[in-house]
């Protein structure tokens, strides 16, 4: 019987797992827009889409900003010059996502909203799905 209900308590994490991933990126590949941060350290509040994550199924992040072009605005991929970064990402565990190498504690995880907190800056970031 214990072992029963293990197995159960197994399948069902990696049911959770599945399902974030799959949220994250649309079975393919997804675009979350940061939609606004706060940095507590800082006193800085921003609120509207100046960036952009990219997800796929393969675990590539890219990091994108919105550039004005005209009557357009286009999402740009950012070019990190001397940082190296990883284009990666991963989940460790139920509450951590690896994103560019850095860890974000996940506050809230839904189809269309992402709460994270990153502990070495204390920032908070919401991210929504974009459209496209």
């Amino acid at each position: 019987m214990r072992q029963a209900l293990l197995a159960i308590l197994i399948f069902s994490l990696g049911g959770c797992y599945d399902k974030k991933n799959l949220i994250l990126t649309g079975g393919n590949y997804k675009y979350w827009d940061i939609s606004s941060v706060y940095s507590k350290e800082d006193s800085v509040y921003y609120s509207n889409p100046l960036y952009s994550f990219k997800f796929d199924a393969n675990g590539e992040c890219l990091y994108y900003y919105y550039k004005q072009q005209g009557q357009k605005v286009v999402r740009t991929l950012f070019d990190f010059e001397d940082v190296e970064v990883t284009n990666e990402w991963e989940f460790k565990g139920d509450s951590i996502i690896n994103m560019l190498g850095y860890d974000y504690k996940i506050l809230l995880f839904n189809s269309d909203s992402i709460i994270l907190f990153n502990e070495n800056v204390s920032e908070m970031s919401v991210m929504v799905a974009s459209p496209n």
